[in-house]
């Protein structure tokens, strides 16, 4: 197991969104943020400059996240 991309141990729910499309646009931009391979669609460039600006926002975001999945397991 020592090529695994994907651990489902250390998997947590950054979102929880309904509307098909939405998330797959924000699937795709936490995958690039977060430089994986799971992208769901591809983004136009328009994006880029938003993407670059907000990434320090929106990786606190996902951390705060992760933190609040792991106490609600413990």
């Amino acid at each position: 197991m020592d090529n695994v991309f994907f651990d489902p141990k250390k998997a947590f729910i950054i979102d929880n969104e309904t509307s098909y499309w939405k998330r797959r646009k924000k699937e795709s931009i936490y995958s690039i943020i977060n430089k994986s391979i799971n992208k769901c669609d591809t983004l136009d460039n328009g994006w880029n400059n938003l993407l670059y600006e907000e990434t320090k926002k929106i990786k606190q975001m996902i951390k705060k996240k992760q933190k609040s999945n792991i106490l609600n397991i413990i």
